[in-house]
């Protein structure tokens, strides 16, 4: 992997709480602020159904539905936490295999032979995207962030592919969402502010079943730019009111 030079900045991550740190005061991340564009109307829907799948298993398993009411109240308190199940396990697998991803981008080690199914999955199309699209990696899991605006973020990784300075974000959950445009665009801003400049960004969507997507962002970079400032702006806003509100209640 080849040096990356970039500008010094006062610049930390804490690990727990996920927390960036600029010039000692903690700034929101990129993921944060593309993640007020998520159209999640399906999110009310799904904890249901995951609900109703988990009681049902539970039932089936138990052999009878002639159950006490006690006994359905335990099994549905219970399955009020099924979408969190479902969610972290997700959230696991992704997390894994990112890091699997980033060891071998950054040192060649291969992933154990005893992962999940799901995590081999992941890496493997990611080894073949690697043969397809023989990138020159720049760097991997590197946290930028921008003195001008007070945010922070950190891209999965910069390659040269086909001559191009690309940042290729990893995404191992159901699907491309359009929010992602936003937060590279956020990612691009902050890298360029620290002198590195880039020329596409892009997605590779690594499934944990099925075959990996590859897609270059053709939005307009200056308009998820501004999108992803409104959003900062309405972030330190709601903040700054949240915070209001919780001292005029106490």
């Amino acid at each position: 992997m080849l040096a990356l030079a970039l500008k010094p900045i006062d610049l930390t991550f804490q690990e727990d709480g996920h927390v960036h740190l600029l010039r000692g005061l903690q700034v929101p991340g990129c993921t944060s602020i593309s993640g007020l564009f998520q159209d999640d109307w399906w999110k009310f829907a799904w904890p249901v159904k995951l609900m109703y799948e988990k009681a049902m298993g539970i039932f089936r398993e138990e052999g009878a539905f002639d159950i006490t009411v006690q006994r359905a109240d335990e099994v549905l308190k219970k399955c009020k936490n099924a979408w969190r199940e479902k969610r972290d396990k997700s959230a696991d697998t992704g997390t894994l295999a990112h890091g699997y991803i980033e060891d071998y981008i950054k040192s060649g080690i291969k992933i154990p032979t005893t992962v999940s199914d799901e995590i081999k999955n992941c890496f493997n199309e990611f080894i073949r995207w690697e043969a397809q699209h023989n990138p020159t990696w720049l760097g991997c899991e590197i946290q930028v962030g921008s003195e001008r605006h007070n945010y922070a973020g950190i891209l999965d990784a910069l390659a040269t592919i086909d001559g191009k300075t690309v940042l290729v974000d990893f995404k191992t959950s159901s699907g491309i969402k359009p929010e992602y445009n936003i937060q590279l665009a956020g990612l691009q801003m902050a890298l360029e502010e620290m002198g590195c400049h880039v020329d596409q960004r892009a997605i590779l969507h690594l499934p944990k079943i099925g075959e990996y997507e590859y897609r270059i962002i053709t939005s307009d970079l200056k308009k998820d730019q501004e999108a992803f400032l409104a959003g900062l702006e309405f972030f330190h806003h709601k903040n700054l009111f949240m915070a209001r509100n919780k001292k005029e209640k106490n």
